[in-house]
């Protein structure tokens, strides 16, 4: 797994238990297994903590993919265009937000924000980068219509991500309510939301980065 210069935070789970990945600030080639990565000190650890279950080591091996995905293909065009790269800054920091929060909370309701922020700005950070106007979103509803801002990312620069996506983001609640009144959703279902957008957020760079471990992993 090769690793790039940059350091990013993001998370893996094992069911409903979560474990926040930091990405190692590496320079040069170094090869990492999902494992190493997820910050476990041997492969038995690792594969203790996904219940020695095949399928739950297949997820989090693709969620460390889209951790991967996501920091090192943000490294590579964060040089492109600032408006661009503002976006996903801080999509990356709203995704650190929810790594940082669910692995020891109880409490999720405050966590849905943070996870919606993630799939609005890493969306909008790609539509800009293909040129649309960041000022165009702020006119009506539609800069928070999460279901459009898919379809708008899929129609500008089609990807094999684009149905998950679209899936991803229709289930996530009409977040503006959340901010007044709980979501009622259940911890594994947000556990769920937080996995998905940090694959939204992945895929918004792969459309325009070589990273892209999810493919490799995806074929295994």
């Amino acid at each position: 797994m090769p690793v790039g210069h940059g350091a990013g935070i993001g998370l893996a789970a094992s069911v409903d238990q979560v474990r926040k990945l930091t990405f190692p600030v590496v320079f040069g080639q170094v090869s990492l297994q999902p494992w190493q990565i997820a910050s476990f000190s041997s492969v038995e650890e690792w594969w203790n903590w996904c219940r020695q279950d095949r399928s739950i080591a297949a997820e989090v091996t693709l969620a460390v993919a889209d951790f991967h995905d996501f920091t090192n293909g943000l490294n590579e065009v964060e040089q492109e265009k600032p408006a661009a790269t503002t976006l996903w800054r801080m999509a990356r920091s709203n995704l650190e937000d929810v790594a940082n929060t669910l692995p020891t909370t109880f409490s999720h309701d405050s966590v849905i924000q943070p996870i919606c922020m993630v799939a609005e700005l890493s969306m909008k950070a790609a539509l800009v980068r293909d040129g649309v106007d960041p000022d165009s979103f702020r006119k009506g509803k539609d800069g928070h219509n999460l279901s459009l801002l898919a379809r708008r990312m899929a129609d500008t620069r089609a990807h094999r991500d684009d149905q998950r996506v679209q899936t991803i983001v229709n289930a996530l609640p009409p977040y503006v309510e959340s901010r007044y009144k709980p979501a009622g959703l259940k911890r594994l279902q947000v556990v769920k939301l937080a996995l998905g957008v940090q694959f939204v957020a992945a895929s918004s760079v792969r459309r325009m980065a070589n990273a892209d471990l999810a493919l490799q992993m995806e074929a295994k």
